[in-house]
């Protein structure tokens, strides 16, 4: 059995060590993080403040950030207000303190993203690579010491997803549906991305319904259904209100919007590219002799979806340390002098798993109907994003609103890999040591960021 090929005591011994680099590389990123606001490149601190300052929640129009659901506005606040006490009212440690809380919200995503591999996964050392990838990859790095709701809102879905997950191998114990719609609510009142959730999880319970035909599941997707309205449809409901829309963006988006209901939708089909993966361009943008110019000039990055999205899972923060790259606070952080060779390396590496979670998602389909959360969740999850960033010119190639599909990726690499040692083990162990190759290629790039 492949539980035989690690003793358990040497997977444990193994986690820890993982588990305590990572948090070293955590204390050296906030301990060395230029701005207050941690890694950030949106400015989902000016809610909190003015809700700080006022004692209600802000209107959608004021500010940048404040069109989204406030729970993290909310739970800032009462952070930032910690900190105040902690820090005698000095507001540079109060947002250093909502930064942090990045930190532990980063804890317990890894988790429950763990958790979920667990459900897929038994062998260990698919396990252990996976623990790894989740604490080194980049784009999770960053956003650990950062005041911005993406990762709590990954976090939301992905404990529902876990819920859903119990609830089904439990015999639908109506407890877990309580968590499903507590947590799919509380992700809604967060970030409307989190919808995709709330639909997943409805269109699996209604699966659940026509393969068992158990009467009592359609109690348990009411009660789903009336706590996600519960928890989370109250900005829903004020935005029809205010705006004569459910879901809104920012003041672009809502000119679009009110344009799209007198005009007809339109979808960017020209501003974008799903064919071509532009590698080798978007490296020439983290060159330190890359043009400064921002983001939006350069295709590699603001066309070809593939290369964009890939290329931020892996160099998030060298995407957006330059100055010159980001249209919003020019100078806000410095340069990372981070070695190309290691930016190069992180990328070159990284195409392997990319390669396998592509072979796992087709080995998927034939582990139906267990696979079909993942699958669900990932249908859903991408043809929500996609079809908002049809909708929307620029700036909305962002690897951040993906975050709740790491899991699921995670699972179809080691479904790549079994597929491999059944081939031959040799292949099997070969592909396992390039993806700890890539681990320590990726920690050094999370250490580098952290301290240069």
């Amino acid at each position: 059995m492949a539980e035989n090929r690690t003793p358990r005591g040497r997977e444990t011994k193994i986690a820890i060590l993982l588990i305590a680099a990572a948090a070293v590389a955590r204390i050296l990123l906030a301990t060395g993080s230029p701005q207050p606001v941690g890694y950030v490149y949106d400015l989902y601190h000016k809610p909190i403040l003015k809700y700080a300052k006022t004692g209600e929640i802000p209107p959608t129009r004021e500010c940048f950030m404040c069109y989204h659901p406030p729970l993290y506005t909310l739970v800032g606040e009462r952070v930032f207000a910690l900190g105040q006490e902690l820090g005698d009212g000095d507001k540079d440690f109060s947002l250093r303190t909502v930064a942090f809380f990045s930190t532990l919200i980063f804890a317990a995503f890894a988790w429950v993203a763990y958790r979920i591999v667990c459900v897929y996964v038994s062998d260990p050392r698919h396990r252990l690579v996976s623990l790894a990838l989740l604490l080194v990859l980049p784009v999770l790095f960053i956003s650990s010491f950062a005041i911005e709701s993406d990762l709590l809102t990954s976090l939301f879905m992905l404990g529902a997803l876990l819920a859903y997950l119990r609830y089904e191998r439990s015999g639908h114990h109506p407890g877990w549906v309580v968590a499903m719609g507590v947590l799919s609510g509380l992700g809604a009142s967060t970030k409307y991305s989190a919808l995709v959730i709330v639909a997943a999880l409805g269109l699996l319970l209604g699966l659940q319904l026509v393969r068992t035909r158990k009467r009592a599941i359609v109690t348990h997707a009411l009660v789903y259904a009336l706590l996600c309205v519960a928890l989370g449809s109250w900005r829903y409901v004020e935005n029809y209100r205010e705006q004569g829309v459910w879901v809104i963006d920012s003041e672009a988006k809502i000119r679009a919007q009110r344009f799209a209901r007198r005009k007809g939708v339109r979808f960017h089909t020209d501003e974008y590219r799903f064919a071509d993966f532009r590698l080798g361009e978007f490296i020439d943008i983290l060159r330190p002799d890359s043009p400064e110019q921002e983001l939006k000039h350069f295709p590699a990055y603001d066309e070809s979806v593939w290369t964009s999205i890939y290329g931020q899972f892996w160099t998030d923060g060298s995407v957006f340390s330059n100055p010159s790259r980001h249209g919003l606070r020019r100078g806000w952080y410095p340069t990372k002098p981070i070695p190309m060779p290691l930016v190069t390396g992180v990328l070159v590496f990284g195409l392997v798993p990319l390669a396998l979670t592509g072979v796992g998602f087709v080995l998927a389909f034939g582990r139906l109907p267990g696979s079909a959360p993942l699958l669900v969740l990932f249908s859903l999850g991408a043809g929500a994003y996609t079809y908002y960033l049809l909708g929307f010119n620029e700036w909305i190639l962002k690897a951040k609103y993906l975050l709740f599909l790491i899991p699921g990726a995670l699972v179809w690499i080691s479904w790549a890999l079994s597929a491999a040692g059944r081939t031959h083990p040799h292949l099997e162990r070969g592909l396992l040591a390039w993806l700890w190759v890539l681990v320590a290629a990726a920690y050094a790039y999370d250490v580098a960021f952290a301290v240069l």
